[in-house]
């Protein structure tokens, strides 16, 4: 096999396993959403810090490779412990199956977390089947994560089988 022919085949395994990885991130946020809703129990928490993290991402608008803008975005973050069946636990999770929240604007971020302060007593929903996860806000966007990696995914993946199969098989 040249290795023209070798490249080739290299970056479609690299497509198919990208877009097999990115439907089973989906389904695994999916499933970890369904167990943290289903499994749900309150138990009695604590705030013990809050924070705001700042977050960067260089862009390339017109894709030619040169990064020109910077998306700055803010994650308020709320640290609690809670316990649950005698057992302490410490979380920063926010929604069920542990995704978080992003605001354009600080100042978003500050009123966000002006219903936690430090020392605050709160809610906490546990997931009763596996303690170790919680979060304080009932929300479900996982399906709609679910099928974009799974659309995304499943293009990926075609697209690498199909420049496979065209490059083992196809004409000389």
């Amino acid at each position: 096999m040249a290795l023209g022919r070798i490249s080739a085949v290299v970056v479609s395994l690299l497509f198919v396993a990208a877009g097999v990885g990115a439907g089973a991130l989906g389904w695994i946020n999916y499933q970890n959403t369904q167990s943290d809703l289903e499994n749900a129990v309150e138990a009695d928490g604590q705030v013990v810090e809050t924070d705001i993290v700042r977050q960067e991402r260089e862009e390339d608008p017109d894709d030619d490779g040169v990064y020109e803008d910077t998306e700055i975005s803010y994650e308020p973050v709320v640290v609690y412990t809670y316990t649950y069946e005698g057992e302490q636990y410490r979380s920063d999770s926010l929604y069920p199956g542990g995704t978080g929240l992003e605001f354009d604007d600080r100042s978003e971020a500050e009123q966000f977390l002006s219903d936690y302060e430090s020392g605050q007593s709160l809610t906490v929903k546990v997931n009763s089947a596996e303690p170790d996860r919680s979060f304080l806000i009932e929300k479900d966007d996982s399906l709609f994560l679910l099928g974009v990696t799974g659309v995304f995914g499943g293009i990926f993946t075609l697209v690498g089988l199909v420049t496979l199969v065209r490059t083992v098989f196809g004409d000389e």
